[in-house]
């Protein structure tokens, strides 16, 4: 991190995978970014699953922003799309007052696919309130998810432009929405 840092590195996100999975450690990672680097900015994108109130109170002063992903308000619609078992929704708003809490800011990220394109979030992003919301259309990667040889087959959630558009269109008058097509991530 001191060579990326020495290199010119301002920013830092945790992602990937699930980086709460080793908790304490992404705590200690985040203090020496923050304490010790002094990085203007350390991140962290989480499916919220497994942050706590402890963790935000010990480590919540090293995170400037905390990303959550939520594909959907409809919990049906989360268990479909494969987002925990029926209580995610419990589990995300919790955890956006538990970042107000500690002044830690809160960012959605959704990616918008086959099970949702058509859902109205207007209303629980509103009263959420966070300070970005990010939309992806989902990507399928031909070597990643695009098929039977891939460890995993997301072809059943892609979306047309078209679709991901009339989402956009619907959500757009939020001052914290950010969408990201397809020709965009590529």
């Amino acid at each position: 991190m001191l060579l990326l840092k020495e290199a010119g590195m301002r920013k830092v996100n945790f992602a990937g995978g699930e980086p709460f999975m080793n908790a304490k450690f992404l705590g200690q990672l985040a203090k020496y970014c923050k304490s010790t680097l002094q990085l203007e900015s350390v991140s962290v994108v989480t499916n919220g699953s497994k942050v706590t109130s402890t963790w935000l109170a010990e480590y919540g002063k090293y995170i400037d922003i905390m990303a959550v992903s939520c594909d959907s308000f409809n919990e049906a619609t989360n268990v479909k799309i494969g987002r925990g078992t029926g209580k995610h929704l419990q589990k995300f708003r919790h955890l956006a007052e538990l970042c107000e809490e500690y002044g830690v800011m809160f960012k959605v990220n959704t990616v918008v696919n086959r099970y949702n394109w058509e859902e109205n979030m207007n209303a629980a992003i509103q009263a959420i309130g966070p300070k970005r919301w990010k939309c992806f259309q989902v990507l399928i990667i031909d070597e990643e998810n695009g098929g039977d040889k891939t460890l995993r087959d997301a072809r059943e959630f892609q979306i047309t432009d078209a679709e991901f558009q009339s989402f956009c269109d619907k959500h757009k008058h939020n001052a914290c929405f950010i969408p990201e097509g397809n020709g965009v991530m590529k």
